[in-house]
């Protein structure tokens, strides 16, 4: 569907946006990478989407470059703060991580409690990650829409604890 809508206006940024994600989510790093690289070299001002570039670099192992592509991205977005975080640990820089948890916390509040899931588990720190999936239930945070398929979330998976979450959701069969 991104490549039709791509054929269709090849110069709508959101169709390429879009592939990229699709390419993400369903695994393809390198292909979200090498697709994101290309655009943003070949043509610039159809790239903004900087965070899920430095999200593909987090989840492929390149901590820098995910970190030089968080910076790029708009300041205050919840998903640029908790890349930049788990980025930081990944990088042994506890004083950044605790500045971008710090900075999430000062805007969002509990409004960003997916996001605190999405570290905490990427951190190995289930208990924690559990704790602010079920707060994110509470206060309806949007980003649980993405629980059945975010990669950040992943080592949550088996838990057991898990299944009963996804079953609270409601979420279509």
């Amino acid at each position: 569907m991104a490549d039709k809508a791509i054929a269709a206006d090849p110069l709508d940024s959101t169709a390429y946006e879009n592939r990229v994600g699709v390419l993400a989510r369903a695994g393809r790093l390198p292909d979200a990478i090498a697709e994101s690289e290309r655009i943003k070299r070949q043509s610039p001002n159809l790239f903004n989407w900087p965070i899920l570039l430095g999200e593909c670099y987090l989840l492929a192992g390149r901590y820098a470059d995910a970190r030089a592509s968080f910076d790029e991205g708009e300041r205050d977005q919840p998903e640029r703060l908790a890349g930049g975080a788990i980025a930081a640990a990944r990088l042994h820089d506890e004083a950044a991580m605790q500045a971008f948890i710090a900075r999430l916390k000062q805007r969002f509040g509990d409004n960003a409690s997916y996001q605190y899931a999405e570290i905490n588990a990427q951190l190995g720190r289930k208990e924690e990650a559990f704790a602010a999936l079920q707060r994110a239930q509470q206060v309806r945070d949007p980003g649980l829409l993405g629980l059945k398929t975010d990669p950040f979330i992943d080592p949550l998976r088996s838990d057991p604890r898990f299944a009963p979450l996804l079953q609270s959701m409601n979420f279509p069969a």
